[in-house]
C-alpha cells in the first residue's frame, strides 16, 4: 500500500473516530443531564446546556433531519443538498473577494514600492482602515450594494476583499522591499 493511500486512510479513520467520539460525548452528556435533572452529578450546580429534546436532540434525530426534504423557493430538496448548495455559494463569494483582495493589495504594494510618496500617503490610511470594526462596516456595505441594485454576492465579496487587501498590501510591500 502506498504512503499516499495510508495517509488518506489514516485521515479518514481519524475523522470517523472523532465523529464517533463526538456523538458518544453528546449522547453521554444528554443521558447524564436527564438522569441528574440537568445538574452536575452530586452537586446543585446546573449544567451549562439543558438536555431536553428541544435544545439538545438525540444525534440520531439530527442525522435523520439531514435527509428530510425542505422547500427552497420553488423546488424541494434534501437538506444536505440545500446546505451543499449554500456552502458552494458562500465559497464562491469568499473566493471572489479573496481574489479581488489579492489583486488590489498587490497593486497597492507595487504602487507604493514604485513611488515613495504613495507609500507615505497610502500606508497610514491602509493601517487606519483596519481600525474600523467589521461588524459596523458589513451592514453598511451590504445595504449600499443592495440599494445600488447589485446582488447580495457583490456586497459580501466586497467585505471579503476588504479583509484580504490589508495583509496582502502590507506583506506584499514588505516582501518587495526586502531585496533592497
Amino acid at each position: 500500500v502506498s504512503v499516499t493511500k495510508r495517509k488518506a486512510f489514516r485521515t479518514a479513520f481519524t475523522v470517523l473516530v472523532t465523529l464517533v467520539l463526538l456523538v458518544l460525548l453528546w449522547e453521554g452528556y444528554k443521558w447524564m443531564g436527564q438522569q441528574t435533572d440537568d445538574h452536575w452529578p452530586g452537586t446543585q450546580f446546573g449544567l451549562p446546556v439543558s438536555t431536553n429534546d428541544l435544545t439538545m436532540p438525540h444525534s440520531g434525530d439530527i442525522f435523520n433531519e439531514l435527509t428530510e426534504e425542505i422547500r427552497a423557493g420553488r423546488e424541494t430538496l434534501p437538506l444536505t443538498v440545500y446546505l451543499a448548495k449554500k456552502a458552494a455559494f458562500t465559497f464562491l463569494e469568499a473566493a471572489i473577494g479573496f481574489s479581488l483582495g489579492v489583486i488590489v493589495g498587490l497593486m497597492l504594494a507595487i504602487f507604493m514600492l514604485r513611488w515613495r510618496f504613495a507609500e507615505r500617503g497610502f500606508l497610514p490610511w491602509i493601517n487606519v482602515s483596519q481600525t474600523v470594526p467589521l461588524i459596523a462596516l458589513a451592514p453598511i456595505v451590504v445595504t449600499w450594494a443592495r440599494l445600488q441594485g447589485y446582488p447580495d454576492m457583490v456586497g459580501i465579496s466586497l467585505i471579503a476583499t476588504y479583509l484580504t487587501f490589508f495583509p496582502v498590501a502590507v506583506s506584499g510591500l514588505r516582501g518587495l522591499q526586502s531585496p533592497d
